[in-house]
């Protein structure tokens, strides 16, 4: 009893000793603070100035940065300066919300909303908004926080503030990066970087910082390695730099943590500590000794953490953020349980439970009751461990009620702090001196009462002899427990992983609030394309806000129908994934009563069925395509059986009509007929004939240099023989090329004659009058010289609609039976595809009733040495190769007959063979023979094994074959089987002269 007595007044005494000292630190830091205070009323510094100032007392002390920043307040209401009323409230909003005023933080906040609304300049809309966005970041609210940046964006747009734009765009990125967005951060930041943010060299700091941050999230680590070192560089030729070169450490330190290179990551931590200290920056010096512990954490040396983190918690004492001194206790309570001292970890638990009451955060109780949870448990405690999980999860369920009812609660915090609104500033005002007393005298007695407290569990600890008695009793309760407790995670185990093995996602849902899903298993992030916290903060565990709205409400019909008839549903709708791309999702589900709650709830099962869809998409336009297929080969056929039929009729028909009684000029008049019909038909066999070996990919290239004005003048004198062919004499047909008429091209020049006879035939037949206009243009990009080749008419022109079609195969911009104009529509196909094989492109462009101009683009480049052969024979030497004798290899007579007559007609001699074996036995006996015309396919012995007989015997003897069988690989195995050239049927006269006279003329 007197040792009792004893002990009770030496607590009375300290406690007058407390109150004493809470008398003289109060007055100490009045006299601190006075010329602080003198100095805002007296100096002619900007309120945004002293505010900056005010700020800085933080890290002495949060109270003195909350009783500076109020004083700016009241100034700047006096003065009715609204930006700096605006200003000086979000400050003050923020140190609230950091020192758990959280009620007089809303009402400030609540205050800016007012103002803003007060305000009809977009310039205070703007701050008004910048600020909540900041406060709501703060409060981890970043969905609003968003909405209020969005907002100031806006007003920023009307003002046209580039900075301020610059200011807002690196907010937002800021929000992206802690949502884990990276889409979203790249995209604006690049938009802060071209309002010229980045020339501040504050904002550059900062900008280099999120930018490294974003490389090390996605674990690019060299690219996040160099920003972090380009931020040190910066940093190190700037003035008053401690802060900043402890700021860029900092980063370095975490960049090292994050590729577990421990030693570079203490050593980077330690630098930015003595930086920021050399700074007097105290709240991060605090932040970097316990990310200085985390790191001797990571090296299992638990000691030096904990002296690091008592560093710390001192730091943060002496500042007064009561969040950060429970986050100190709380790892200094890690490290001692860590070490094996559970009484020691308990008692620093018990203080930042103590501390957070006063702020009244399940988030910090959640996270404290969890690690008491693990200390109970590792230390065999099975009662209270069980206990403390319970707290764990009430407090973990209560921080995910606490956003559905943060509307409501901070609805009626602004009712309840409007009421009491004019009373609270003038106790503000006149006693604020007098609450800071009572709150730290209040602190020092609180201090005093657990020195008494832990006295009288001194005490307690004696009559713990009567406790071993019951010891027996909870040993065999906690026995139970661990058996009630592995039967549960059992069976929990089990469930789990029978619902994660399904192949789809498992669900059970709540009616009301609609969508939320209080089940489901693990693959409902791959689903969606979110991370379960994400899945939590943003959506509410509902899958609603992802599904187009459409298909939204026919789903919550059906689900409705489903609990109203208490019958399943099936159904699919479109879902966006990870907010960008549509899947198709099958939900079946059925209805089931939640007895214990009295609600419905829905049990099911969803599917991702994208890829069945997409799979009967691609039918259906497979569908689409093969009926459309199937129309144009009707087409095909329909026209190519006219086309066919129209020239094969005169053919048939005006060889019926000669006879020997028909007169001459008729005759001569049926026989041109006879020819242009041939002619016709002969290009219709050749385009089909092409076509096919460009779609068997069966034609090659046949390249060499030629003169290119040449060439265009041979197109020219072609196109007025078709001209002539069609009776076109109505039409001006004009050649445009460059005054240089040596340019030379390297392609294949038969190639591009056809080419260009293909565009001018189809001109030709389009244009009934008017001009016809061909040639070339040199033309220049990117240091490549190409050829531009066009041919322009004044014919019908082509409708728009039509011009994506006129180049496809068997198409033409009139498929009916009506049409005016000829054609199997294989012109334009076969000239696009040769373009395309020689490098080239083509286009069009049309007016429709005015005219077309095709234009295509070939290579200008010459390969190295290239020389060019002149084909052109004069008068001389024509004159002196006739006369020579021409051996004529062919089986069918009337084929012999037409070389007979082309040959001699020249003043050549020639000698019929119908076979191979004779052509070898006319060579033996006839040395007169000076050239071979071969056909290849021949009975007895064909014109292959033929020509390699006579090449064996007569070497010189030049063999030129010729066939029907025109592919285009013919050429080549002509050539391997000795032949010296290569002429295809039916016979061209100029073709056949023109090698006559080259090989002639070269023979002795």
């Amino acid at each position: 009893m007197h040792r009792n007595k004893i002990v009770d007044f030496i607590i009375l005494l300290l406690i007058v000793s407390t109150i004493a000292a809470c008398f003289n630190i109060l007055k100490a830091e009045t006299q601190i603070g006075e010329p602080f205070v003198d100095s805002v009323f007296n100096s002619d510094k900007s309120n945004l100035e002293l505010l900056g100032y005010a700020m800085e007392f933080r890290n002495i002390s949060i109270d003195s940065a909350l009783l500076y920043t109020d004083k700016i307040y009241q100034r700047a209401v006096l003065e009715d300066l609204v930006s700096d009323q605006i200003d000086a409230l979000g400050q003050l909003s923020e140190l609230n919300l950091q020192s758990g005023n959280t009620g007089l933080a809303y009402e400030q906040m609540n205050r800016i909303s007012q103002l803003g609304e007060d305000s009809h300049a977009p310039e205070m809309k703007l701050k008004v908004n910048l600020s909540l966005g900041r406060i709501a970041s703060i409060e981890h609210e970043y969905k609003g926080s968003l909405e209020y940046y969005f907002t100031a964006l806006k007003y920023a747009e009307l003002s046209d503030n580039q900075h301020q734009k610059g200011e807002i765009y690196y907010q937002i990125a800021t929000i992206y990066f802690i949502l884990g967005d990276f889409e979203n951060i790249r995209y604006y930041l690049d938009k802060a970087f071209m309002t010229g943010y980045t020339k501040d060299p504050e904002s550059y700091l900062r900008y280099e910082i999120i930018v490294g941050d974003t490389y090390l999230a996605q674990e690019q680590f060299d690219s996040a390695l160099y920003c972090y070192l380009r931020v040190r560089n910066f940093a190190e030729v700037m003035p008053d730099n401690y802060e900043k070169l402890g700021t860029a450490y900092a980063y370095l330190s975490k960049y090292y943590l994050t590729i577990n290179d421990l030693i570079e990551a203490e050593s980077n931590c330690k630098l930015s500590i003595k930086y920021f200290e050399l700074g007097h920056s105290l709240e991060r010096m605090a932040s970097l000794y316990t990310y200085l512990a985390h790191i001797y954490s990571l090296k299992d040396n638990y000691t030096q953490a904990l002296v690091y983190n008592k560093i710390a918690l001192k730091i943060r004492t002496r500042i007064g953020i009561n969040t950060l001194i429970i986050s100190s206790l709380n790892n200094i309570g890690g490290n001692f349980s860590e070490l094996g001292v559970p009484d020691s970890a308990l008692i620093y638990f018990n203080r930042a439970l103590d501390i957070e009451k006063g702020n009244k955060s399940d988030m910090y109780k959640a996270v404290i009751y969890k690690n008491m949870y693990d200390l109970f448990l590792e230390n065999n405690n099975q009662a209270l461990a069980l206990e403390y999980y319970r707290l764990y999860r009430d407090y973990t369920d209560s921080v995910l009620m606490a956003k559905n009812n943060k509307a409501i609660s901070q609805m009626r915090i602004k009712f309840e702090l409007e009421k009491e609104k004019n009373k609270f500033n003038a106790f503000e005002l006149s006693k604020s001196k007098t609450i800071q007393i009572i709150l730290i005298s209040f602190s020092l007695v609180m201090v005093v009462m657990l020195l008494m407290l832990f006295n009288k569990f001194r005490e307690k600890r004696q009559d713990n002899k009567l406790l071993l008695q019951k010891n027996k009793i909870i040993e065999e309760q906690n026995s139970q427990l661990e058996t009630t407790l592995r039967e549960l995670k059992a069976s929990e185990q089990k469930y789990r992983t029978l619902s994660n093995n399904l192949p789809g996602l498992i669900f059970r849902l709540e009616t009301n609030p609609v969508g939320h899903m209080i089940f489901y298993n693990n693959l409902l992030p791959e689903l969606t394309g979110y991370s379960e916290a994400v899945l939590r903060r943003d959506y509410g565990n509902s899958l609603d806000q992802m599904i187009l709205p459409d298909d939204l409400s026919t789903l919550q019909e059906a689900r409705q129908k489903s609990i109203i008839e208490n019958k399943p549903y099936n159904i699919t709708y479109r879902f966006v994934h990870q907010g960008s791309t549509l899947k198709y999702i099958n939900e079946i589900g059925v209805p089931v009563q939640d007895i214990l709650n009295k609600q419905e709830l829905i049990d099911g099962l969803i599917f991702d069925v994208t890829d069945k869809k997409l799979t009967e998409h691609e039918l259906v336009i497979a569908l689409e395509k093969a009926r459309e297929s199937d129309q144009l080969k009707s087409t095909f056929l329909s026209t190519l059986s006219h086309e066919l039929r129209t020239p094969l009729n005169a053919i048939i028909g005006f060889s019926n009509l000669i006879d020997l009684d028909t007169p001459k000029q008729m005759v001569v008049d049926y026989l041109g007929i006879i020819r242009r019909s041939g002619d016709h038909l002969l290009e219709l066999v050749e385009d089909l004939f092409d076509i096919s070996l460009i779609e068997t990919n069966n034609i090659s290239l046949h390249q060499s240099v030629g003169i290119l004005f040449e060439t265009m003048s041979m197109v020219e004198h072609l196109s007025r023989f078709e001209q002539n062919k069609l009776n076109k004499q109505q039409v001006t047909i004009n050649l445009s090329v460059p005054e240089d008429t040596s340019l030379k091209i390297y392609t294949d020049l038969r190639k591009l004659k056809q080419i260009l006879i293909n565009l001018l035939k189809n001109a030709l037949k389009f244009t009934p009058s008017g001009t016809i206009d061909f040639g070339y243009q040199v033309e220049k990009h990117d240091e490549n010289t190409f050829y531009r080749f066009f041919v322009i008419d004044t014919g019908i022109g082509i409708q728009q609609k039509n011009i994506d079609i006129i180049f496809d195969i068997f198409r033409q911009a009139d498929d009916s039976l009506t049409r005016q104009y000829e054609g199997a529509g294989i012109g334009l196909s076969v000239a696009k595809r040769y373009i395309e094989l020689l490098g080239g492109r083509i286009w069009v462009e049309s007016t429709f009733g005015k005219g077309s101009a095709f234009y295509f683009t070939l290579s200008a480049d010459l390969p190295d040495k290239q020389l060019i052969e002149s084909d052109d024979f004069t008068i001389q030497e024509q004159e002196n190769v006739r006369g020579k004798t021409i051996l004529i290899v062919e089986d069918i007579p009337s084929a012999h007959v037409l070389l007979k007559v082309l040959l001699e007609r020249e003043g050549f001699g020639t000698i019929w063979a119908k076979n191979g074996k004779e052509a070898v036995e006319f060579c033996h006996t006839v040395p007169e023979i000076r050239l071979v015309l071969m056909d290849l396919k021949m009975p007895d012995m064909s014109g292959f094994v033929a020509a390699r007989i006579i090449k064996e015997d007569f070497p010189k003897l030049p063999i030129i074959a010729q066939t029907a069988f025109a592919v285009d690989g013919d050429r080549q195995l002509a050539l391997e089987a000795g032949f010296d050239d290569y002429i295809e049927k039916p016979i061209q006269k100029n073709i056949l002269l023109k090698l006559v006279y080259q090989y002639l003329s070269k023979s002795k």
